[in-house]
């Protein structure tokens, strides 16, 4: 375990009040060279104070650290060849991206695990491997989110998909209660900090409590500044250069965990650009440095990815983000339309154009994770998204300017512009997404999904399960029903602009009938999406069912402007479906997906009854689920009818 002391930093830390009083300043200097030396008669009433306050502060220490036995974590380890698994699919994914562990280390500590369990060797469950077994879950926990039916180590293991992920829930909950035990000093080190980043990213992958990251990012980012992990190594003369890189490669990682944290939740982001001086990692892999090297290895070509290539091509934009995050979030918006959002947005966009191909062009094949160290599919679409949701929360308060009155309205056009083009980028990379499909042979639903020419499993950034990554699928979709909204009262097009990651932008050079049909895919592809979340996860059903409803409304809306048909080809005339016509249809679509897997389990009258029918049941069932869509629609357009009236108002004084 390294024990890392606090560095307070600011001008009233009490640091700064010492460096005042250089006899005091030289006296400290000359005790920590010499506190190693118990007979120094300089310092022997003072390491006896020492000893006295550890020996007084003992009951309570033991008190506190009443931990769970180490049984009980190491307990909770499932088979080696499932665990071994997961380790891979999390150093070829997750540390590909956010760095945390330094990945031969980890391996090497992996071995002596096994072999001390082998041969039941002395101090086995000790501390550090306590740590260890810690770290081993949370990462198996992170990785949890890409195991399939077909994985033969998790088949083997006795286990399916969703069981690991209800498994992974009990690892997540041991590890907190674990940690939760720790005295307060205990878990100011790396090994805790790693911990709970990998926590954090877990609760994302499998859904546990992942709405509350905000909680545990900003707790995180408090100890990480505590440690002084925000200032430049170079201030810590004693830290040798492995644990230099550890600490640069951590601050990123818990930095952008905040970052996304406030961005998902709208709290204000706990630090500025300006308030730390933590400098890049340097950009060479793992094998290149070890806990015994003297010096740092020279940085690899720009052409050649390592591991932690993301993390700097990312930390590119970092500073653009967090403003674009401390504006987004203010209380007061005061915000220049055509100054600070337009330089932000074209900073932004700069950046992620100046990105390395790998990691922003979504039409290079991707190696399967057997044959490379690193998976390239889920590297790229972490990238662009977390690219995507800053534009979009740039955007977004703007283009929810436009009403059906004002769509005229050239003071924001461009951010209507940047929404569909950034939603249509966002959403474009579910069509390489595996989906659960089933047909609908209703046109007022979404059609069969579009051929997916992906012959093998590739782990995806949609494959987490947390709110932190699939509420911005939703907002993206939506974004795309109000815009083909706006295009029943008005013929223009607003997109012109290809954005890099999105491989349906072919459509936008062509006819309106195209671009049209881009739009309904790509939320068609949305709304298939969330329904396999509904039946295999028994999640999102807030979210299917909404935009369910949106899509059947607005494509009837639009086929009723036109003539009968979406591209104006003309046809029967039809009414317009209804917000009250359309609930009835997402509900018992919603239903049917949640029972699916459930209606087997149970002949007599169990929850497969409901399917059946019985007693005019279903049409109860129905009934109350239309009521609580009607409501959720009624909230969702209240909540963005009155951030769109505070930014008009916000605007109106702008322009006063």
């Amino acid at each position: 375990m390294v024990r890392i002391k606090l560095f307070p930093f600011g001008s009233i830390a009490w640091l700064t009040s010492q460096l005042q009083f250089p006899d005091f300043n030289a006296h400290l200097h000359e005790y920590y060279r010499n506190k190693q030396t118990p007979t120094n008669p300089g310092f022997t009433d003072y390491l006896s104070l020492r000893r006295l306050k550890h020996d007084l502060r003992g009951p309570e220490r033991r008190r506190q650290s009443d931990q769970p036995p180490s049984s009980k974590l190491i307990g909770l380890l499932p088979d080696r060849p499932l665990a071994e698994y997961l380790m891979r699919s999390y150093f070829s994914t997750f540390e590909t991206t956010l760095r945390i562990l330094h990945v031969p280390s980890f391996i090497s500590e992996w071995n002596a695990f096994c072999d001390r369990s082998v041969s039941h060797a002395d101090g086995l469950l000790n501390n550090k491997s306590d740590i260890f077994i810690a770290k081993l879950l949370m990462l198996m926990a992170c990785a949890s989110c890409f195991a399939t039916e077909n994985t033969e180590p998790l088949a083997s293991a006795g286990f399916s998909p969703q069981s690991l992920i209800q498994t992974c829930h009990t690892w997540i909950s041991a590890v907190t209660t674990w940690l939760a035990a720790m005295t307060s000093h205990a878990q100011l080190n790396l090994d805790v900090i790693q911990i709970k980043c990998l926590l954090l990213l877990a609760q994302q992958a499998t859904a546990q409590d992942g709405d509350l990251a905000s909680l545990a990012s900003g707790s995180l980012l408090r100890e990480a500044l505590l440690m002084g992990l925000h200032r430049d190594p170079c201030n810590f003369p004693n830290v040798s250069p492995f644990w230099a890189e550890l600490r640069k490669r951590l601050w990123l990682t818990i930095i952008e965990l905040e970052l996304q944290a406030s961005l998902y939740s709208g709290i204000p982001l706990a630090v500025s650009w300006d308030e730390f001086d933590s400098p890049l990692p340097s950009d060479i892999d793992d094998e290149d440095i070890t806990i015994d090297s003297l010096h740092l290895p020279p940085s690899r070509q720009s052409n050649t990815l390592t591991r932690t290539s993301f993390q700097i091509a990312l930390a590119q934009t970092l500073e653009t983000r967090i403003a674009i995050s401390k504006m987004v979030n203010r209380v007061r918006l005061s915000a220049t339309y055509n100054n600070e959002v337009t330089t932000l947005s074209e900073r932004l966009t700069t950046g992620l154009a100046q990105a390395p191909a790998d990691l922003r062009d979504d039409t290079s094949t991707s190696p399967s994770p057997n044959e490379s160290s690193v998976n390239t599919e889920f590297r790229r679409s972490f990238f662009l998204f977390l690219h995507y949701r800053s534009l979009l929360a740039l955007h977004r308060p703007f283009f929810l300017q436009f009403t059906e009155t004002q769509l005229d309205q050239e003071s924001f056009i461009f951010s209507r512009r940047v929404c569909v083009q950034t939603s249509l980028a966002l959403l474009s990379q579910l069509e390489r997404f595996p989906h659960h499909h089933h047909h609908h042979p209703n046109n007022s639903q979404p059609s069969a999904p579009l051929p997916n020419n992906d012959n093998q499993f590739s782990p995806h950034i949609h494959h987490l399960k947390g709110g932190l990554f699939r509420d911005d699928l939703f907002h993206a979709a939506a974004t795309i029903c109000f815009e083909l909204r706006l295009q029943t009262r008005s013929h223009d097009r607003v997109f012109n602009i290809p954005f890099p990651g999105t491989s349906i932008s072919k459509y936008m050079d062509q006819s309106v009938y195209y671009q049209r049909l881009a739009l309904f895919e790509s939320v068609e592809n949305t709304i298939r999406y969330f329904e396999g979340k509904v039946r295999v996860e028994k999640r999102a059903t807030k979210m299917f069912s909404i935009l369910m409803i949106l899509f059947m409304v607005v494509r009837s809306e639009m086929a009723a402007a036109a003539g009968g048909s979406i591209d104006g080809g003309g046809g029967e005339e039809t009414e317009p479906l209804g917000v009250d016509d359309a609930c009835p249809v997402a509900s018992r679509r919603c239903r049917d997906a949640l029972l699916e897997g459930y209606q087997c389990q149970d002949e007599g009258r169990g929850i497969g009854h409901l399917a059946e029918g019985e007693g005019g049941g279903v049409y109860q069932v129905v009934g109350v689920i239309h009521c609580l869509m009607l409501i959720l629609l009624w909230v969702y357009q209240l909540s963005l009818s009155r951030q769109s009236l505070r930014k008009r108002r916000v605007w109106n004084r702008i322009q006063l």
